[in-house]
């Protein structure tokens, strides 16, 4: 049933005569004269009469804009993102960072400290927690091998890692390249096993706190082993610093790379030669003694065990004087 129809079957007409005299409008079953109430079985659907009455009533024109409305309160302060959490920074109200997988956001603001947000609930809160581990996916296509490298072998570095208290991270200060060479504050240089980078002017420190302990330190190769260290106070001489070595080998000293001093294996002392130049325990070479103060000199024994200081007068006559 149309809405024409439906209008005059209210109206109590039976025909439709004066919107639709050429009965256009009506239903088949109505352009042949019946009663349109014969037909009310048929219910008029929505979509019907919204389609009915756009047909014969036309819209209007769009009214005018109306005034804006009055602006609506200020949300909440967002967040700023600080990247991964640091022990070394400091987070105000409202900063978020990420650890452990999870990323947290500042309640209260923190100094610089080594307790991370998961440990901190005081100052921190947990924003988004880290997921569960998916699938493991479909292994991709191996790459192009790529171009060979120009550095040595064992030029690869790789930090090491330092336990936190709570995770293990990876350390900036200790270093290696996998060949047995090792870095501190530095990354291994050139073929030395150990190279430290003292850029605070410390260098290594080496304690025994125990009651009568001392220290020993050895270098070794297959025949021979050198000791250095410092004695305890058990010692014959003790808290003496000392040098060794595990056999009959000599001490060598030597400035700008040439040898200087040398302590043979017998105990002797040669200055200004590396080789023996005499039976005597003390030997110079290229040079003098100089004994600087008045009346000082050499004390030697004579055959029969009298201990005797040898000096010379003004005129540079030897003086020999009993020595107490």
């Amino acid at each position: 049933m149309d809405i024409l129809n439906f209008i005059s079957w209210i109206r109590g007409k039976r025909q439709v005569t004066s919107v639709d005299p050429a009965r256009s409008l009506l239903p088949v079953a109505l352009k042949d004269g019946r009663r349109d109430d014969d037909y009310l079985t048929g219910a008029i659907s929505v979509q019907d009469f919204t389609a009915q009455v756009a047909s014969v009533i036309p819209s209007g024109a769009q009214g005018p804009i109306g005034p804006q409305g009055v602006p609506g309160p200020v949300g909440p302060a967002g967040l700023n993102w600080q990247g991964s959490w640091s022990a070394l920074n400091s987070y105000v109200l409202d900063d978020a960072v990420g650890y452990a997988g999870a990323s947290w956001f500042c309640i209260n603001p923190t100094a610089p400290s080594a307790i991370p947000p998961n440990a901190d609930l005081t100052n921190w809160a947990l924003l988004a927690s880290q997921g569960a581990t998916g699938s493991q996916g479909p292994q991709g296509i191996q790459g192009v091998q790529g171009p060979s490298g120009s550095g040595l072998p064992g030029t690869i570095v790789s930090q090491t890692q330092w336990w936190s208290g709570t995770q293990w991270a990876p350390s900036t200060g200790l270093s290696h390249n996998g060949m047995g060479n090792v870095g501190i504050n530095s990354t291994p240089s050139g073929s030395y096993k150990l190279y430290i980078n003292a850029t605070t002017g410390a260098g290594i420190r080496m304690v025994n706190l125990t009651a009568g302990g001392g220290i020993g330190n050895q270098l070794q190769t297959p025949s021979a082993t050198f000791q250095w260290g410092i004695n305890p106070p058990s010692n014959p001489i003790p808290n003496s610093v000392y040098f060794t070595t595990n056999g009959a080998y000599p001490i060598k000293f030597a400035t700008g790379g040439v040898d200087k001093m040398l302590i043979a294996a017998n105990g002797d002392v040669y200055i200004g030669a590396t080789t023996v130049i005499g039976p005597e325990r003390l030997s110079v070479a290229g040079g003098n003694i100089f004994i600087t103060d008045v009346g000082r000199g050499i004390v030697t024994y004579s055959p029969d065990g009298t201990k005797w200081r040898i000096t010379v007068d003004n005129t540079g006559a030897v003086i020999a004087t009993l020595y107490p």
